[in-house]
């Protein structure tokens, strides 16, 4: 593991410095403001269910730079294999199980099947899928995601799936207007402030053969 800190400049050179100030950039564009109150957004959707398992969304965060929404997961009987869901969730070093994706009205996309470390430079028009923790028992979980940007004017498309649990690449489409409006009522506190990071380098996820998943994962990472 590695951790960048923002006084750390100091002891690099002029070059080391600069891309340092690209990763603070790019890391700053992958996070909810801490100088936001967001706003609120009726987001709201049955992604997939089996006979035993929902998965749904259901609210967002709406902050300048993004949204934070929550996937949550519901087990009819509970986990078998665990005493709760959060190790089927993520899986063994940190790779998801449940696999979520987003594209966007225009066709840029993203999913949590990269969980990098959020340093490395990127536009900012590019989507990216943050992961922001989550947990639950052996009944109900829950896994918190941050999307940057604000997604564009059309449909917002999410594509789901759980190959470890039988559930099938599913796909469902949203309206924007409600998320585009809340953007308008954020309220913004004081001025940011660096951060640090940490880095991780996670395991590479199960996904389905042949489907959406499978194809956003052979695709380069954007630079």
């Amino acid at each position: 593991m590695q951790i960048v800190g923002a006084g750390s400049p100091g002891s690099f050179g002029d070059e080391d410095a600069a891309r340092l100030a690209q990763w603070e950039a790019a890391w700053a564009l992958r996070q909810p403001p801490r100088n936001e109150v967001p706003a609120a957004a009726p987001v709201e959707a049955l992604l997939a269910s089996t006979e035993s398992m929902a998965v749904y969304i259901c609210g967002a965060c709406v902050y300048r730079n993004g949204m934070g929404f929550s996937i949550q997961v519901l087990s009819r009987y509970g986990d078998e294999d665990t005493d709760d869901l959060t190790d089927p969730l993520w899986g063994n070093g940190g790779s998801p199980r449940l696999l979520v994706g987003i594209q966007f009205a225009d066709g840029r996309r993203c999913s949590n099947l990269r969980a990098d470390t959020g340093l490395e430079p990127h536009g900012k028009d590019e989507p990216y899928l943050h992961d922001e923790g989550g947990g639950g028992d052996a009944h109900r979980s829950s896994m918190e995601l941050f999307l940057t940007p604000l997604p564009p004017s059309g449909d917002l498309t999410i594509i789901c799936a759980w190959p470890d649990k039988d559930i099938p690449e599913t796909t469902t489409r949203l309206p924007t207007d409600d998320i585009r409006a809340a953007a308008n009522r954020v309220h913004q506190l004081w001025p940011d402030a660096p951060t640090q990071h940490t880095a991780r380098a996670p395991k590479p996820p199960h996904v389905p053969e042949g489907g959406w998943f499978a194809a956003q994962l052979d695709e380069p990472p954007t630079q």
